[in-house]
């Protein structure tokens, strides 16, 4: 049995071969040839086995044997066979068995690493409960007592021993800025997040309903973060473009958040509210009616604008929702700017931030 054959390998990878040890009850004839065949699977996918059958020669110490390879430190796991007559001999402390307990009860409870000693069923009670020892209980075991789940359990046991298992923990990330800001206050769109959250869980129809609300509440957000400059401020321009897209840092996860869910509950939502959400949005990166303004003045929202589609991208692809994905970037956008009416695709999404491109970049020249 070959497994793990398609599991790609790095060039440069250097791959530990791993040693084991297999202790079993000499139940029956029948068992020992499953116990030899799955010494010999260990074998054929990279796994050296010490076993009594090709290992313990006329003449060795039986006991003497079982102690090394239980004690040995070369052996990086000690695989224990469970089945009736190894469950029996075990509380019994009878024969081979019983002794090779004796040896490692001791070596679990004091000495050695969790992961050294694995169960592995072979055969169960009647009542379905695995033959595990008094000594092995509490452990994670593998099950090989069935032929239906043997490949699979087999290919669990080979991850173990290759430590290469197939859900890998990700590395640590740096926790959100605004979580520590004490002046923070929770935004609308967050308890919205939420209870979609919820939801998505527990009725999905009203999904739909919550999506309008949280667009509605992200647009209406927005006018709370317009730069209000005056030439007497001793603040520079550019410090508060850069302040106010500090400050909507959490709408911006809030929309993150929000796309995430769309993909997981894309059936319950609708797709055109993205196509209306970037048109809003689109109309804070100019001038309202009858307002006086410089070019600056919408720097923040053009970042925002930006940055927002370039992460609603970046999660369309992860999820592979192409379609949808391509309607938005061949869709013609239309939108109130002032008087005037614009449109364009999603490339006039990409703003110069002037106030930080030049008036930052001088400043930090100097």
């Amino acid at each position: 049995m070959m497994l793990l054959e398609n599991t790609p390998i790095k060039k440069d990878t250097i791959i530990k071969t791993p040693k084991v040890y297999i202790s079993y009850s000499w139940s029956s004839e029948d068992h020992q040839k499953g116990i030899i065949k799955l010494a010999e699977d260990l074998m054929a996918n990279g796994v050296e086995v010490k076993l009594d059958v090709w290992d313990l020669k006329e003449g060795h110490d039986i006991y003497d044997f079982m102690e090394s390879m239980v004690k040995d430190h070369e052996i990086d796991r000690v695989l224990v066979v469970c089945d009736k007559g190894y469950f029996e001999k075990a509380e019994t402390r009878k024969g081979g068995v019983g002794t090779e307990t004796q040896i490692i009860t001791p070596e679990i409870y004091t000495k050695t690493k969790q992961d050294k000693f694995i169960p592995i069923i072979s055969e169960r009670a009647e009542d379905g409960s695995p033959y595990v020892p008094t000594f092995m209980k509490g452990r994670l075991y593998i099950d090989l007592s069935s032929l239906e789940s043997y490949s699979s359990e087999f290919e669990k046991l080979l991850r173990n021993l290759f430590s290469r298992p197939i859900h890998v923990k990700p590395e640590l990330g740096k926790p959100p800025p605004h979580l520590f800001d004490d002046d923070a206050i929770p935004t609308k769109t967050s308890k919205i997040i939420r209870n979609m959250r919820e939801f998505s869980r527990t009725n999905p129809r009203i999904l739909r309903s919550l999506s309008k609300e949280f667009i509605e509440e992200f647009i209406l957000s927005l006018e709370t973060f317009r730069i209000k400059y005056s030439k007497e401020s001793d603040i520079s321009y550019d410090k508060l473009v850069l302040e106010s897209i500090d400050k909507m840092l959490p709408i911006r996860d809030d929309f993150i958040s929000f796309v995430e869910l769309y993909c997981n509950n894309k059936e319950e939502l609708d797709p055109s509210l993205f196509e209306d959400f970037f048109e809003k949005l689109l109309e804070f990166t100019g001038p309202k009616k009858n307002e006086t303004y410089t070019s600056l003045d919408f720097d923040n929202y053009r970042f925002l604008l930006w940055e927002l589609f370039l992460y609603f991208v970046t999660i369309f692809l992860q999820h592979k929702e192409f379609s949808l994905l391509a309607k938005i970037i061949n869709k013609d956008f239309i939108f109130k700017q002032g008087h005037k009416v614009d449109n364009g695709r999603y490339a006039i999404f990409c703003y110069s931030i002037k106030s930080i491109n030049d008036n930052r970049g001088e400043k930090l020249i100097e």
